[in-house]
């Protein structure tokens, strides 16, 4: 059997296959051959190369991405690295590379608060998952918070809390110490701890592991607030060093707070002698002095601390009650006058102060105090009152007297007997009374005494009387200040009511009280009241009083006719004062009332008993004119004359007597200056004077001062008389004919004064309002009259006024409106508020831009103005407006009317563009004449602005406007005339409204298009034509009586194009059911604004309700 030789292979060839079969391994795995350590990277150059030829054989080799990524982060290529990080796969490992080269970024940018700073933190926020360098990162960020949550879930409480601190949240880092503490962590933990507020937490843990330093102690223990420590920490102090001063007041204020009072009075004696002169310990001082009742050295106290400026109002209120209770007081009014240095007293504070001053007697002093509290406080009610009785009570009247101009304290009783005895003093009466007279709050009977005592003294017998009165209140008159008071209370010139007489009847025992009666019962006409007064006094005993009340029932049998009954009283009155002239006098006068001629006679023989003078003079001459003894009459008037120059009735008679005693001249004379001086409009002068004069010449006279009236009914003969009566005879009509007049001569003022003082009936002055366009106020008197007017009149009167004040709804189609465009509207009809009001929903179509419409308006009238307000919507489909116009009219006349109106952002009718998408505003002013019922002329001129809605002007300019009218036929059918002319000039448009090009283009592009539809142009046309029309109108409301129609033709000329035009316009509308209408309206124009021919239609439903 043959065996195989052995083979032998060498080293060499075992060398050389392992050698080839690594490199083909290599060629073909690449990565079987690259170990991915931080060795390899030692290099970042040659790592970079590394990479980059590993990357070329293998593009998604994702280590060698990933470790190529943080080279380039370590050589500073951002850009380089942050491609590479996009190419990384997997999230974790994208974010922890993205997150190294953002932290490297940060470093090198300066470690600002940038973006990578806020990214970095962001990717940070949850520290659960962080790694090593993770933690590292969040340090570097200072993201002190985080790491503290890191440490506390690692179980590392110590490290928590020195982050929590660093993190700036001390009551984090207090929990995490508790259970931590010791000797070693001792310090940050009580940081912790007082920083959180748990200063008792860090007394106790230096109590349990400090050294025992008794100053920390005690500083421990104060921002703990544990006294008792405190107090064990200062006397420990005090012990060690029993000299310290500083110990001392620590201890001092210890035991204060511990209530140990006495020990520390004790202690602080001590301390008040190495330092005399220290305020702390004087108001310490003060204090214990204070609480352990010893109130002299209280007082000594605050005056130590007073006159350093250092006390305290607490201190100052006490001290003073202190000083009170001990009598002492000079120190009293020392602290009070410190206080009124330092703040305002209260009155009882004042109070005591001043009454200190009267204790001890110092007027003077009390007097400056008062002038330096007034000086720094201002006067007040408490200080004048302390002024006034400290002059009082000095007596010093005279400084008191002068006080009382400018006294303004409260005035009650004690007071004003103050002010008003040191003017009694000095006989001033009557400014003693003034004073008096401010009745005070606490007024008594004593006050009213007083009053009534002043009174009689100053001679005022109405405040006499008041003050009588208001003592009848309390019913406390007796005696003579009763007879005083019906003196003054039922003088002559008074008329007492019910309870005056009621009151005079209960004292009718008194013969005043009789007296009083019997006068006022005369004068009230009282009959029944003067039967009981003549009985009453028929029996009682003589007494002037009597006489008095007889001479009144006199007068009343006088005034009856019964001259007999009026003569014996007159006796009885003679019996009860038989010696009086004035009964004598009365006779006398009744003798000549009576024409009793006997009695006459026996005055005029004894005339020598009755010489001239103001007593018996009037009398005398009276009785010598009607006896005819001129010589007795001259001497008594010749008396009278002289010594009343202006009394005209005594000239009159005294022309008559000098006549007769054949004076002729001197009474010719006299008669001459009367004719000057007689009153013209007294009517028996006038009389008088005719009399003397004849009747042209009085007329003559006093037709400078008397009415013309009255002196054609005084002479109506007279040529003048004549001419008055036949001008002035239209004054004389009644009030509506005085209407009539002035309606047709168009007197607007007159028929406003008639309806303002209700001169005219119900009707007339419902007229009249609408006549004075006030129609409004016309509808509101229509409704307040309405069941006083006839059934045909109020029903015109309501036609009439309805345009101002009806509810109504109308429905309108158009389907041919401006410029091609449609409109569906529904209006809303209302009165309120004074003013008609009109809502108005509407939806319009045109070309460019369609949408809803909305209106609002209103019109109110107020005397003669007419005021509209409206506000216009197009919520378009492109582009919105949003309009308000302001409307005013003024009638100044019945024939001219004034107008001013404002329109913003109003729907413009240019041309088809601005109708769509622009708008007009404007102003101007207008005015309307009527120069007859027939003709009427109406001017206006008003700016106009148009725009775009963007606010892009177009153009601005003026339009004026003028219209002639005449009315050929009033009545059925209204036929009219007119002629006008408008007269639109424009300004050049923006250019930014000619170019429609959005910018400037580029080379060769040639010149922006320009956007013709925008522009406007010039307007002007003068035009005469003529309106025929029948019915009730053509505007809301309609009254639905019969069928309306209208028919307007006229024929244009517009010199700007030099075209002539022609419109014609139809409306008319028809009742259907009661007060409606169908109304349907056509116009047509050949040349429109915008040159072109222009058709319109609309069709409408209106309703009342």
């Amino acid at each position: 059997m043959n065996q195989s030789r052995p083979v032998f292979i060498s080293v060499k060839v075992i060398i050389a296959v392992i050698v080839a079969a690594m490199m083909a391994l290599y060629i073909l795995f690449p990565k079987l051959f690259f170990f991915e350590t931080e060795q390899a990277l030692d290099d970042p150059q040659l790592a970079r190369s590394y990479l980059e030829a590993t990357l070329v054989a293998d593009p998604d080799n994702q280590a060698a991405i990933e470790k190529l990524a943080e080279v380039d982060v370590r050589l500073g290529e951002m850009q380089d690295a942050a491609r590479y990080i996009g190419r990384i796969k997997s999230p974790a490992h994208k974010r922890a590379v993205k997150q190294k080269m953002l932290f490297s970024r940060w470093t090198a940018n300066g470690a600002k608060q940038d973006d990578d700073f806020v990214a970095l933190k962001r990717m940070l926020a949850a520290p659960s998952d962080w790694t090593k360098t993770d933690f590292h990162h969040a340090q570097a960020l200072g993201m002190h918070a985080q790491v503290a949550r890191y440490f506390a879930a690692d179980n590392q409480p110590l490290e928590a809390a020195k982050n929590w601190m660093m993190a700036g949240q001390p009551q984090k880092a207090f929990l995490a110490y508790q259970g931590h503490v010791s000797a070693e962590t001792l310090k940050p933990a009580m940081t912790a701890a007082l920083h959180s507020n748990n200063s008792k937490t860090a007394l106790q843990w230096w109590q349990a592991y400090g050294d025992g330093n008794v100053h920390q102690t005690l500083q421990l223990a104060r921002l703990a607030g544990d006294r008792e420590v405190v107090r064990q920490a200062t006397e420990q102090l005090l012990k060690q060093y029993p000299g310290n001063a500083g110990y001392q007041r620590q201890v001092l204020r210890a035991r204060i707070a511990y209530g140990e009072l006495e020990s520390a009075a004790q202690l602080l004696s001590e301390l008040e002698k190495k330092s005399p002169d220290d305020p702390v310990l004087h108001q310490q001082g003060w204090k214990l002095a204070t609480w352990l009742n010893r109130p002299e050295q209280a007082v000594d106290e605050l005056i130590w601390l007073m006159h350093r400026q250092l006390a305290t109002p607490e201190m100052i209120q006490t001290g003073a009650a202190h000083a009170k209770q001990l009598f002492l007081y000079d120190k009293q009014l020392l602290i009070y006058r410190y206080l009124t240095r330092t703040k305002q007293i209260t009155p009882k504070q004042l109070k005591d102060w001043m009454q200190a001053y009267e204790y001890n007697g110092h007027g003077q002093a009390e007097l400056n105090d008062i002038a330096l509290y007034e000086k720094r406080y201002g006067p007040d009610k408490h200080s004048q009152y302390w002024k006034a009785r400290t002059f009082y009570q000095s007596g010093d009247l005279e400084k008191l007297k002068q006080f009382w101009p400018g006294f303004r304290g409260e005035m009650t009783q004690e007071v004003l007997w103050w002010f008003a005895r040191s003017f009694w003093l000095g006989h001033e009466f009557k400014q003693a009374l003034a004073v008096y007279q401010h009745v005070p709050a606490d007024a008594d009977q004593q006050y009213w005494t007083t009053r009534v005592n002043l009174a009689n003294l100053a001679g005022d017998k109405q405040d006499e009387a008041y003050a009588y009165e208001q003592l009848n209140q309390q019913d406390k008159l007796h005696g003579i200040q009763l007879a005083r008071y019906l003196e003054l209370k039922f003088s002559d010139s008074v008329t007492p009511d019910e309870n005056g007489m009621d009151f005079l009847w209960q004292h009718a025992s008194s013969d005043l009280a009789l007296e009083r009666i019997a006068y006022f019962s005369w004068k009230l006409g009282d009959k029944q009241s003067l039967k009981r007064v003549t009985q009453m006094i028929s029996g009682r005993a003589p007494s002037p009083l009597l006489a008095s009340a007889w001479v009144y029932l006199s007068y009343v049998h006088q005034q009856d006719g019964d001259y007999t009954q009026a003569k014996q009283a007159l006796a009885h009155a003679k019996a009860n004062a038989p010696y009086s002239p004035a009964i004598e006098k009365e006779q006398g006068w009744l003798a000549l009332a009576s024409q009793d001629i006997a009695v006459v006679r026996d005055f005029i023989r004894h005339a020598s008993r009755y010489p001239p003078g103001a007593f018996w003079s009037r009398l005398m001459a009276s009785l010598a004119i009607y006896n005819g003894n001129w010589r007795v009459a001259y001497q008594h008037l010749h008396w009278l004359v002289a010594q009343n120059p202006d009394e005209l009735p005594l000239q009159v008679n005294y022309a008559t007597v000098l006549e007769h005693v054949g004076h002729v001249d001197q009474a010719l004379q006299l008669r001459r200056q009367l004719l000057r001086r007689l009153p013209q409009t007294h009517h028996d002068y006038l009389n008088l004077v005719s009399r003397w004069a004849g009747a042209s010449r009085t007329f003559h006279l006093f037709k400078q001062t008397r009415t013309t009236e009255a002196m054609v009914s005084r002479f109506p003969g007279l040529p003048q008389s004549v001419w008055w009566l036949k001008r002035h005879a239209a004054t004389r009509l009644q009030s509506w004919e005085q209407l009539q007049l002035a309606v047709a001569g168009g007197e607007f003022g007159v028929i406003e004064a008639l309806v303002k003082n209700h001169r005219l009936s119900p009707l007339d002055e419902v007229n009249s309002l609408t006549y004075l366009r006030q129609p409004y106020q016309a509808m509101k008197r229509w409704h307040r009259h309405a069941a006083l007017l006839p059934d045909g009149p109020k029903t015109g009167l309501a036609r009439t006024l309805r345009p101002y004040y009806f509810r109504a709804l109308s429905l309108d189609v158009i389907p041919k409106a401006a410029f091609d465009s449609s409109e569906r509207w529904m209006h809303i009809y209302f009165p309120f508020a004074q003013g008609e009001w009109q809502v108005g929903f509407g939806q319009q179509e045109n070309e460019s831009n369609s949408g809803r419409l909305l209106t609002l308006r209103d019109d109110i009238s107020w005397q003669r103005w007419r005021i509209g307000l409206g506000l216009n919507h197009h919520q378009g489909e492109n582009e919105s407006r949003t309009g308000f116009e302001l409307d005013l009219r003024y009638q100044l006349t019945d024939r001219l009317q004034l107008g001013l109106d404002y329109k913003h952002d109003q729907q413009s009718a240019q041309n088809e563009f601005l109708f769509a998408q622009g708008e007009q505003s404007g102003y101007g002013v207008s005015a309307q004449y009527q120069l007859d019922p027939r003709q009427n002329l109406s001017l206006a001129v008003r700016h106009v602005e148009m725009s775009e809605r963007d606010g892009q002007k177009i153009a601005a300019g003026e339009v004026y406007d003028a219209r002639y009218q005449y009315a050929l036929n009033q009545n059925h059918p209204n036929w009219q005339f007119y002629s006008g002319a408008v007269w639109q000039t424009l300004g050049a448009r923006d250019s930014a409204a000619d170019n429609n090009a959005a910018g400037p283009g580029g080379p060769g592009a040639g010149p922006a298009a320009v956007n013709r539809s925008a522009g406007v142009d010039n307007y002007r046309r003068i035009a005469m034509g003529t309106i025929i029309a029948s019915g009730e109108g053509l505007i809301p409301p309609y009254t639905g009586r019969e069928t309306h129609w209208s028919v307007d033709l006229s024929t244009g000329y517009q010199p700007d194009s030099n075209h002539a035009d022609f419109t014609a316009s139809l409306r008319a509308g028809w009742e259907i059911i009661g007060d409606d209408s169908l109304h349907v309206g056509v116009s047509y124009q050949t040349r429109d604004i915008q040159g072109q021919q222009n058709t319109r239609l609309q069709i409408g439903y209106y309703i009342h309700f």
